[in-house]
């Protein structure tokens, strides 16, 4: 089998079931409507990889942000701080899913149904302004500050370059995800530092196959030593690829050992050694292909 074909086969095995997708959007009605019991909510925005076309199944969890009045992060005229935000909001979640695992991890609250099998991560935040078109929330960062994002921004960026990449970003970064989590534990990476990496670097752009892409990805990761990535729309600040410095020392020994065996895949690829390739690729994902 030619290593193209079984990059594609493996890609189309990593797509999202609907049935998850529309489990977990099926969540969507009531939690507005509990958070309204208690909250002016102004809209429900659905963000993140499944937004961007890029989540995969099983492990990517439906991401979602809850718009909140202005008035709701402010007391007696002053900024309440984020942990208090994101603290009301998790309680109040939880009167009303008894049975629910409910956590905050960094931005989100966590609401895990059916025992994690349709996770929902729900990012409070506040409309801000209207900037090149689109939407400016403030939401709370991990450091107990308020952040700024602006999820379609970052959106269209990644639409743009898919576009001048013929159309394979999306399944390039369906592949990066695959890998990452071709482990155990899964690889330490962002989905968002992943999308916005390949979408501002030009990896995926110009006539490459996905084993070049996917080599270009490694290559980078190994470069930037796993560093945070600028913000492209200079919204967001540094976006980090790792939580921890331990997290990231793996993730670059991994990506050295990704990007070595992707080397030789394309090497024998070029010497019309189709089945070594895919079995190098199978390494990589650490899973037949």
């Amino acid at each position: 089998m030619h290593p193209t074909l079984a990059l594609r086969r493996f890609a189309s095995r990593l797509q999202p079931l609907e049935s998850e997708v529309e489990a977990a959007y099926q969540h969507l009605a009531t939690i507005r409507a509990r958070l309204n019991n208690s909250f002016h909510v102004a809209a429900v925005v659905r963000i993140g990889s499944h937004s961007r076309g890029t989540a995969i199944r099983t492990y990517s969890d439906v991401d979602i942000l809850a718009v909140l009045r202005r008035k709701e992060a402010r007391w007696a005229n002053r900024d309440v701080s984020p942990d208090t935000f994101m603290r009301r909001i998790s309680e109040d979640l939880r009167d009303r899913y008894t049975a629910t695992s409910i956590r905050r991890d960094g931005q989100a609250v966590v609401l895990e149904f059916s025992g994690g099998d349709h996770a929902v991560d729900l990012v409070p935040g506040i409309f801000e302004r209207i900037e090149s078109r689109c939407a400016v929330y403030r939401i709370p960062g991990d450091a107990n500050e308020w952040i700024e994002t602006s999820p379609d921004r970052h959106k269209r960026r990644f639409q743009i370059a898919s576009a001048k990449s013929g159309g394979k970003l999306r399944l390039v970064s369906q592949l990066i995800k695959g890998w990452r989590y071709g482990r155990e534990p899964p690889f330490a990476v962002s989905s968002f530092y992943t999308d916005m990496l390949l979408a501002s670097s030009g990896i995926a752009s110009g006539v490459k196959s996905y084993g070049e892409c996917l080599y270009e990805f490694f290559a980078e990761l190994v470069r930037r030593e796993g560093r945070g990535l600028r913000d492209p729309e200079g919204i967001a600040g540094v976006i980090p690829a790792t939580t921890s410095d331990p997290a990231r020392a793996r993730l670059v020994a991994a990506s050295i050992t990704a990007r070595d065996r992707a080397a030789v895949a394309l090497d024998a690829e070029a010497r019309g050694d189709f089945a070594g390739a895919v079995r190098q690729w199978s390494m990589v994902f650490n899973r037949a292909l």
